[in-house]
């Protein structure tokens, strides 16, 4: 499920970019209507026996250039795959990070 703008993710399957037809991503919400749940594929040949890191990172930023903020958000819904299982949480640690800044400091279009 998406909001109104678009959304450009990049997908690793344990460490190796899984590029599509977006230039340096794997996916991008553009032409998906608001609301609209979808499919995406993210990795393919996996063994599944085997442990895999699969992270999906959102390589696009909210937009607050208006009064009224833009909804640029996405909801997943489930991850399904042979094999795939999510592992439990980590416990938190009490001492936290917090970073104020711009788009550098968010990290936008770093290509990693």
């Amino acid at each position: 499920k998406v909001g109104s703008i678009q959304n450009i993710f990049v997908v690793y399957c344990d460490g190796v970019a899984q590029l599509g037809s977006v230039p340096n991503a794997t996916f991008s919400t553009k032409l998906w209507a608001e609301d609209d749940k979808r499919s995406v594929p993210l990795c393919s040949g996996l063994d599944a026996n085997a442990q895999h890191d699969i992270v999906i990172f959102k390589s696009t930023e909210a937009k607050w250039g208006q009064i009224k903020p833009t909804p640029n958000h996405v909801s997943f819904h489930e991850i399904v795959g042979p094999g795939i299982r999510v592992l439990p949480l980590l416990v938190r640690t009490q001492r936290r990070i917090e970073f104020l800044g711009d788009s550098i400091t968010a990290g936008y279009c770093n290509l990693c």
